[in-house]
């Protein structure tokens, strides 16, 4: 017969410090299993200068609202180049392999006939609804840009603004 049924019933459940050791290990498991995940996320096709192009519209967006300052993405469909803030000496210049075909702001109409278009990000969180049409090989990929959403979704088609209205 067992003296102690309270010490027993103690022993069955962890202490506070077998369950902090469990939950560090956790932790530095998920540190390097989380960038593993994001490579399989919707940019897992999209290398080199679509890639750029989508973490910088990313980050405008981000920066605008953290220094509450407005940010101009220009995009020069002629060149191939995309440059902040009238800052073309820092412009990013997409190679042989991937060429804009165009670039559609909604609220100022379509812009495919014009060589440089501007992007903004506002202050106060907003973007331009565009839609930025590459052109990968033989592979044509539309970004969409929603302005209060700080996802870009990526299309592995030419999606325009007709084409959502249809």
């Amino acid at each position: 017969m067992d003296k102690c049924p309270e010490q027993r019933s103690w022993q069955n459940g962890f202490t506070l410090v077998e369950m902090v050791v469990v939950i560090c290990l956790v932790s530095i498991l998920l540190v390097f299993v989380i960038p593993v995940f994001r490579d399989l996320g919707p940019d897992r096709h999209n290398t080199g200068k679509t890639a750029s192009l989508v973490s910088l519209i990313r980050s405008l967006k981000h920066r605008s609202v953290l220094e509450k300052k407005d940010y101009f993405l220009t995009i020069d469909t002629r060149t191939d180049r995309v440059w902040v803030n009238r800052n073309e000496d820092d412009a990013l210049i997409f190679d042989s392999d991937v060429r804009i075909q165009g670039v559609e702001i909604q609220a100022a109409g379509d812009h495919q006939g014009r060589d440089e278009i501007t992007l903004a990000f506002y202050a106060r969180g907003h973007s331009d609804r565009a839609r930025i049409h590459l052109l990968e090989g033989e592979r044509e990929v539309t970004l969409k840009i929603e302005p209060f959403l700080t996802q870009i979704d990526i299309t592995d088609q030419y999606a325009s603004f007709d084409d959502c209205r249809q």
